[in-house]
């Protein structure tokens, strides 16, 4: 009955872990997707004639981000 337990339980542990380490990835995939979106969000402002080069608000704040 113990053993059956602590299998139990190391089965337990590695479905945490591989869930961990899932949830790790998707975090890095969004903090990629977030400075894409930055970066797009700059182009898409620098297309309206505003060179980063200004500084404007919104470039200041898009910075301050990544």
């Amino acid at each position: 009955m113990l053993a059956s337990h602590r299998e139990i339980s190391k089965g337990n542990l590695l479905e945490i872990e591989k869930s961990l380490a899932e949830l790790s990835s998707q975090q890095l995939q969004l903090v990629d997707l977030k400075k894409s979106l930055i970066e797009e969000l700059c182009l898409i402002h620098d297309a309206c004639n505003h060179p980063r080069s200004h500084n404007c608000s919104v470039h200041q704040s898009e910075r301050s981000k990544l």
